[in-house]
C-alpha cells in the first residue's frame, strides 16, 4: 500500500519528520488523516473505463458498477523497470525483490544479498539490510555513486563495511532451483564475468509511469504522452480542458493523491481519487446506472 514510497524501507527527506520515517508508516499516517477529514477509500476497487456525461465524469469499474464525479486526480502509479534477463521472472517473489520492507527482508534471514541500482532507493535499500546483518554488494553501472546518489547516503555507505560497492558491473545471470541461490556479475570494462552466492536480488533501477490504463484518451487527444510516458495536458499546468480531470506527476503518485485530498483542491463537487489506491472498504456511496445521476 502507498506505491513507491509505502514501499521504501526508509524516507528521511519529507518535511516534518527530522530522523526520518518508514514508507509504510508514512503512507499509513497520511492515509489516516485524510479518512479522518473526509475522505474515502476503497481497495480492491479496479477502474476498467471512463465517459463523460454532460460535463460529469462517470467512472466505470469492473464490476459494473459506476461513480460519478465533478473531477478526477489521475494517479496510477509506477511499474518497475526490469533487468533484461531471460529467467528473471521465473525468480520474481522467490529472491527477486522491487522492495526492500520488513517482509523482503525477514526472508533474508541476514544472508549475503544484492542490490542493484545507483539512485537513493537502492542506498537505502542496501543501508536497511546492512542494519539488518546482510552482507550487501551494491552493484552499479557507473564509476562511482556521487552522480546519481543524495551525498548524506553515500557517505554513510562509504563507512558501512557490510556493503561493498561494485562499480562499472551489471547483473547478467540468475540460478537457483525453486529460489534464488546466485547472481553472476559482469565487470564492462573487462568482460570478466563472476559468480557470487546471494539470497536475494533487489532491483532498483527505475520506474516508468503506469499509464496504459489511459490509452484512449490518449488516442482521442485527450490527454498527450512524452518519451518518458508521462501524461501531459493540453491547457493549463495540471487541468485538461478536455479531460477534466487533475494529473499527479509525483514521485509516489498514490501518497500525492492522498496530499491532494486534503489541501482540498480547487474543483468544486465531487472528488474521486483515481489510481492504486488502498485500504479494506467497497464503495458505499450511490452507483448510477447508465442513465446518471446526481454527482456526489
Amino acid at each position: 500500500p502507498g506505491g513507491q514510497a509505502g514501499s521504501s524501507s526508509r524516507i528521511e527527506n519529507y518535511p516534518g519528520f527530522p530522523t526520518g520515517i518508514s514508507g509504510g508508516d508514512l503512507t499509513a499516517g497520511v492515509a489516516a488523516q485524510a479518512q479522518r477529514l473526509g475522505a474515502e477509500i476503497f481497495s480492491p476497487c479496479t477502474v476498467s473505463g471512463h465517459r463523460t456525461e454532460q460535463g460529469i465524469h462517470v467512472l466505470e469499474l469492473t464490476d459494473g458498477s459506476e461513480i460519478p464525479t465533478r473531477s478526477v486526480i489521475v494517479a496510477t502509479g509506477a511499474q518497475y523497470q526490469r533487468l533484461d534477463i531471460p529467467n528473471l521472472r521465473e525468480f520474481e517473489g522467490n529472491g527477486v525483490y522491487y522492495a526492500a520492507t520488513d517482509l523482503e527482508v525477514r526472508t533474508c534471514g541476514g544472508a549475503d544479498v544484492v542490490v542493484v541500482g545507483g539512485g537513493n532507493s537502492a542506498g537505502q535499500a542496501a543501508l536497511y539490510l546492512s542494519r539488518s546483518g546482510s552482507r550487501v554488494s551494491l552493484v552499479i553501472r557507473r564509476p562511482g555513486l556521487r552522480e546519481t546518489m543524495s551525498a548524506y547516503l553515500v557517505d554513510r555507505i562509504d563507512v558501512d563495511p557490510n556493503i561493498d560497492v561494485v562499480v562499472e558491473t551489471e547483473v547478467c545471470g540468475l540460478e537457483g532451483t525453486g529460489h534464488l541461490d546466485h547472481v553472476a556479475l559482469q565487470h564492462k570494462p573487462s568482460g570478466r564475468t563472476t559468480r557470487q552466492d546471494s539470497a536475494a536480488l533487489f532491483c532498483f533501477i527505475g520506474a516508468r509511469p503506469a499509464s496504459g490504463r489511459l490509452e484512449g484518451a490518449v488516442a482521442r487527444g485527450e490527454l498527450l504522452k512524452d518519451d518518458f510516458e508521462q501524461l501531459r495536458v493540453r491547457q493549463g499546468r495540471f487541468g485538461s480542458a478536455v479531460f477534466g480531470s487533475l494529473l499527479s506527476r509525483h514521485r509516489s503518485a498514490s501518497e500525492n493523491c492522498l496530499s491532494a485530498v486534503l489541501s482540498r483542491p480547487a474543483a468544486e463537487g465531487g472528488l474521486l481519487v483515481w489510481g492504486r489506491v488502498f485500504g479494506q472498504e467497497r464503495p458505499r456511496r450511490k452507483l448510477v446506472g447508465k442513465g446518471g445521476g446526481n454527482p456526489h
